[in-house]
């Protein structure tokens, strides 16, 4: 598996799921903390305008809320880099070609005329 799909996968998954595991902690502390906020209103509020649309405790619980979610969200993170640092440790190390030794294509065409030379010399001895 190539780094670029690895890279690509990881960019889908983990995004989701750290986005649905920030938003269903965030509302689990939000309901059992206190039950008349509006919990739609608090997912479509931006983090920027969480002090424009709420005050006082609502903002306060809010926040709790946000810190929460936000708290699983580096523990999920630190825990996804953990298991990639461990996986490329079980990964082998392979030697990649060194391209520098091929020779250049002069060289081979020089050496394909001397192949053609030395068989040409032979068919004349033969006869």
């Amino acid at each position: 598996m190539s780094p670029s799909v690895c890279q690509t996968l990881s960019g889908a998954y983990f995004v989701a799921i750290a986005q649905s595991l920030f938003a269903n902690r965030m509302l689990h502390a939000l309901t059992s903390g206190s039950d008349h906020l509006d919990v739609a209103l608090v997912l479509g509020t931006g983090a920027s305008e969480l002090q424009d649309v709420f005050s006082g405790d609502d903002l306060t619980a809010v926040l709790d809320a946000y810190m929460v979610g936000i708290k699983d969200v580096f523990a999920f993170s630190l825990a996804c880099a953990a298991f990639s640092v461990i996986l490329t440790a079980l990964i082998p190390f392979k030697r990649l070609p060194d391209h520098e030794k091929k020779p250049s294509k002069d060289a081979m065409a020089s050496n394909e005329v001397k192949a053609s030379e030395e068989v040409q010399q032979e068919k004349k001895l033969t006869v």
